[in-house]
């Protein structure tokens, strides 16, 4: 990405949300004070620990107050409208902090996903929150699967379905390890 060389000048545009403006730079301010809000974060759990994921913001809509990610609010405001109900906003740099409006974009999941493993933001194998298996796992089970058991009773061994065994059979699930050798 081609970063602007003249200093970047902060441009305030309305909210998608009434009463609210969103900067260039991904800040949120009330409309009528100029107030600039305070961010949280959206975490995800990986092992137990929560790890921050993108930014939010506490809007009040209609009196009830409603969290927002400060990226789609920023996306909405200078790149308009999602095309269509299967974007979501991608970040070029591949840092979900960095809400700057030339860093984001709309992509479809597709895109979206491509773009994580291109810049390494892809969470993965025993990486991912939702992993049952680690990569040492896989590999005694590929171990066991040339041994001639079937996937019901190696599944049974790792607390997992049968069809999780027969993904990471056909390589539709742990293709590769972490050390880069084909699995």
């Amino acid at each position: 990405m081609n970063w602007p060389t003249q200093p970047d000048i902060e441009v305030w545009r309305k909210a998608k949300i009434d009463g609210y403006e969103v900067s260039s730079h991904g800040d949120v301010r009330i409309s009528a004070s100029g107030r600039v809000l305070s961010k949280n974060f959206l975490h995800v759990k990986k092992d137990g620990v929560k790890i921050p994921k993108y930014l939010l913001v506490t809007l009040k809509v209609y009196g009830e107050s409603k969290r927002f990610l400060v990226h789609r609010l920023v996306c909405e405001a200078f790149k308009g409208e999602a095309p269509s109900k299967r974007h979501e906003v991608a970040h070029y740099d591949g840092n979900s902090f960095n809400n700057h409006h030339e860093n984001l974009r709309w992509a479809t999941r597709k895109e979206n996903i491509a773009d994580k493993k291109r810049h390494g933001t892809q969470l993965q194998g025993e990486d991912h929150p939702l992993a049952k298996l680690s990569e040492a796992d896989v590999v005694e089970i590929r171990r066991m699967l040339m041994s001639g058991m079937k996937n019901c009773e190696i599944a049974e061994c790792f607390s997992v379905l049968p069809n999780c065994i027969s993904r990471i059979k056909t390589g539709k699930r742990w293709r590769c390890s972490r050390k880069g050798q084909v699995a």
